[in-house]
């Protein structure tokens, strides 16, 4: 099974550019895929192995941005319908 970790990002100004969190989980994890939210401030990452949490930070923090909480649960495709 799949891990999926949410994390959220708190943007220290007015600006928060989800391209440069995005790119920078890319760069530093082997992710199935990475989205994240500008009106929420929140970063979902999907990946197949378990991210080691103090490396994402860091990843974060280089960007500019701060980590707020990380949220780690299972992730399963969803079957016909959300079933």
């Amino acid at each position: 099974m799949e891990a999926a970790e949410y994390v959220e990002i708190y943007c220290a100004g007015d600006r928060y550019d989800v391209r440069h969190v995005c790119d920078a989980v890319r760069r530093a994890f082997p992710v199935k895929k990475v989205t994240s939210s500008r009106s929420k401030k929140e970063t979902t990452v999907i990946a197949e192995t378990e991210l080691d949490e103090a490396a994402l930070r860091e990843a974060i923090r280089a960007t500019g941005y701060d980590a707020g909480e990380i949220r780690k649960e299972p992730w399963g495709k969803k079957g016909l319908f959300g079933r």
